[in-house]
């Protein structure tokens, strides 16, 4: 009697999370979208970001509640990183439109926020696949011991391709190509002053003197070939908004460096899950596995941007790629909600403490995609590890 009235509990708390979850969701999105209809967002995106910011903001209520019934203390660490990534999902669409309404105030609102956020955003990111990962190396370390490798790493990544804006707000107003841009602009405008008609690369070097970089130092300065050339691959950007490219192409150059590290930490677990096989929470190798496309993507979405002069093309395939996003998020999304559901579980909490007490005589946990897997991908001959072998049944004392 006792057992089924846990089992009717469990089924009832499941119940009230899905409500909670559907209630978040919709609230979050229809004011999300009426934010963003009355301050749309020049750039486009608003629909997909409002669409972006409610998985964010479920995933959130997800995280947390894995974070409050995880079994297993030290996995808890693991969701409690990703809602930092989930919760900073949720309020970039608001974070938007609150800077776009400064706009009013400070020309540069916009920009601070979109360029601040981001880095941020990718900081998380990181850092919670590199906890992951870590976790899975150092598996008996000291939680602090984990965070201060993870921090350490990241952190080194971090400053080495972000430090810029930090040390000068308004770095990516004054790199080498804005500056180039700018001299060209000057040249530009005095021979439109003087009355010509057709204006070529040659006759705007007549009027500049364009410096030679190494990097973001000045060296010296082109000669005439070279700086006819540098002409020649900054004149695109005068067109429309492609100006906008060549402002930003540092931040999104820096966050496809981070996504690149994501998919190198990614890979790093699934190599040693190979050769080491430890013991892991349900679903977390899932969650992981996720995750690589998700980094994938960004590093084509945003190494695109870097290639791209013009911003209207750019942004026309940005879209198309932001829903293959979202379906990503979608998965992400939906593997935290097992590991919630499981944990919540008689079975998956009897299971996750029997994995932290005595791993040694317990084999991974199957479910119905690693039951397929197995059937038609893996062949119990040649493939050892948890997932196929059986464990010793445990010694009696």
């Amino acid at each position: 009697m006792c057992q089924q009235s846990v089992i009717r509990g469990s089924h009832l708390l499941r119940m009230t999370l899905t409500t909670r979850a559907l209630i978040i969701a919709g609230a979050y999105f229809i004011i999300t979208a009426l934010a963003l209809h009355f301050v749309p967002n020049p750039d486009g995106f608003d629909v997909l970001a409002a669409l972006s910011g409610t998985i964010g903001a479920v995933g959130t209520l997800v995280t947390y509640y894995i974070f409050r019934r995880e079994p297993n203390r030290k996995n808890s660490f693991i969701f409690l990183n990703f809602g930092f990534f989930f919760i900073l999902l949720a309020i970039s669409p608001h974070a938007s439109v609150f800077s776009r309404l400064f706009n009013t105030f400070n020309q540069y609102s916009s920009f601070f926020t979109f360029q601040y956020l981001t880095s941020v955003f990718y900081f998380v990111l990181t850092a919670a696949i590199g906890y992951l990962v870590i976790d899975t190396l150092f598996r008996e370390a000291a939680t602090i011991v984990k965070y201060g490798v993870v921090l350490g790493l990241v952190g080194l990544l971090f400053v080495s391709y972000f430090s810029p804006i930090y040390l000068n707000s308004k770095y990516l107003y004054a790199t080498s190509d804005i500056k180039d841009f700018s001299t060209i602009s000057r040249g530009i405008k005095q021979l439109e002053g003087e009355g010509v008609k057709e204006i070529t690369p040659e006759l705007v070097a007549n009027r500049i003197s364009l410096p030679a970089w190494r990097g973001e130092e000045n060296i010296g300065t082109l000669h005439e070939a070279a700086e006819i050339n540098r002409i020649r691959q900054v004149a695109p950007y005068f067109e429309g908004n492609n100006f906008v490219l060549l402002v930003y192409k540092p931040l999104f150059l820096a966050v496809t460096y981070m996504n690149v590290a994501c998919v190198f930490l990614i890979l790093l677990f699934f190599g040693y899950q190979y050769r080491k096989d430890p013991p892991q929470g349900a679903y977390i190798e899932k969650i992981a596995f996720v995750f690589l496309p998700y980094a994938s993507l960004e590093i084509l979405h945003n190494y695109g941007y870097v290639l791209s002069i013009e911003f209207d093309i750019y942004v026309q395939l940005h879209n198309v790629g932001l829903y293959l996003t979202l379906a990503n998020l979608l998965l992400i999304l939906l593997f935290f909600s097992l590991r919630l559901s499981f944990i919540s579980s008689i079975k998956g909490e009897f299971y996750e403490q029997e994995l932290v007490s005595d791993f040694e005589h317990i084999s991974r946990w199957r479910d119905s995609i690693d039951n397929l897997v197995v059937r038609y991908f893996l062949d119990p001959k040649t493939f050892h590890g948890r997932l196929l072998a059986p464990r010793e049944a445990k010694s009696k004392a």
